[in-house]
């Protein structure tokens, strides 16, 4: 039976009274190499600013699935580098469509470019593997985690000391 981290990761977070589920955003674009790729935001209701305590609070926060990969906390060059974890998923085609129906994946002919004029080539088969990328983000606080997803705290997964400051509690 296939298990579906995805439904796995949602429960988890929504039930963890710890966290705050700031911003999830889906895509689903074949291009990328993933069929669907979710990327969840979350921060702790009371800001942490210590890389161990976010740490320990990252590979807490889905307890029934073991990652796939994981981005550590740590302080370099003068920054935080922020910590997140993946879970990746791939099932055939046939699973997908007989249990998660919701992720069936966009037929390349509804693409709106012609892959063609990109120079792509997309091999066809009779079944083709599904797959998802699904992504953790623990963010220091809600506030600072609100600002990266407006767009107002320029973050590349690292947070310089000099902007982490104006978050910090006084």
């Amino acid at each position: 039976m296939l298990m579906n981290t995805l439904r796995e990761i949602e429960t988890s977070l929504a039930r963890d009274t710890r966290i705050i589920l700031v911003g999830c955003h889906q895509d689903r674009d074949p291009l990328s190499g993933w069929s669907h790729v979710a990327d969840y935001w979350v921060a702790p209701r009371s800001g942490l600013y210590t890389t161990s305590l976010l740490q320990d609070l990252l590979m807490s926060l889905v307890p029934a699935v073991q990652p796939t990969h994981q981005d550590p906390f740590r302080y370099q060059h003068g920054a935080l580098s922020l910590g997140r974890i993946y879970f990746d998923e791939v099932f055939p085609q046939q699973e997908a469509e007989g249990q998660c129906a919701h992720y069936r994946s966009i037929p390349v002919s509804s693409l709106p470019v012609q892959m063609d004029s990109l120079g792509l080539r997309i091999q066809r088969g009779e079944e083709t593997d599904h797959s998802h990328r699904i992504f953790v983000n623990l963010i220091p606080d809600e506030r600072m985690a609100r600002d990266i997803l407006r767009g107002k705290l320029p973050c590349e997964f690292m947070i310089d000391q000099r902007d982490l400051a104006r978050y910090l509690p006084n």
